[in-house]
């Protein structure tokens, strides 16, 4: 019996055990080095990402293009008052977190590099080819710094050496 429990609790689908919430594993460790963040924009919401990002931010600024979806999340994250849902932006923030439809992450990725924005958290970076991040144009300012914890890898792009140091050191 307590075999078969424990057997039920594995298969518990958790941010901790779900790869969709793999990205989980370097936010807790970026959030420990740089505590909380005034501005966070997130492309993609979802059910493991954005009450998690707004619970570490003054203000989540969450684009999706699917209102289905979009509703969804809504939902979820109904007792959050910092969060904004927007279609479209050009927002500056602290972070971007880009997890939306494979067609936009490139452009995503490039528009938060060009915007400056020093911390930029790409999910699913073990799909290079699958998402075109082989073809991002990063540039030296920006240390990359890989979470392989679990089969989904999350990528940090930033800015901050001392950031960078403490999650390779």
């Amino acid at each position: 019996m307590i075999a078969r429990a424990v057997g039920w609790l594995k298969k518990l689908k958790t941010p901790d055990r779900d790869t969709w919430g793999s990205h989980r594993y370097l936010f807790r460790k970026l959030f420990a080095i740089t505590g909380d963040l005034d501005t966070i924009v997130e492309y993609g919401c979802g059910h493991w990402s954005t009450d998690f990002l707004a619970g570490h931010c003054k203000r989540l600024i969450t684009v999706e293009e699917n209102q289905k979806w979009l509703n969804s999340v809504k939902g979820r994250c109904a007792h959050r008052d910092n969060i904004e849902y927007e279609v479209e932006d050009g927002n500056v923030a602290d972070l971007v977190f880009v997890d939306c439809v494979r067609e936009d992450r490139q452009f995503r990725v490039q528009q938060a590099i060009q915007l400056q924005t020093s911390h930029i958290v790409i999910h699913d970076w073990e799909r290079q080819k699958f998402y075109k991040y082989d073809q991002l144009s990063i540039p030296q300012r920006y240390m990359i710094y890989v979470d392989k914890t679990v089969a989904k890898w999350t990528a940090l792009l930033t800015m901050e050496e001392e950031v960078y140091a403490k999650l390779v050191g």
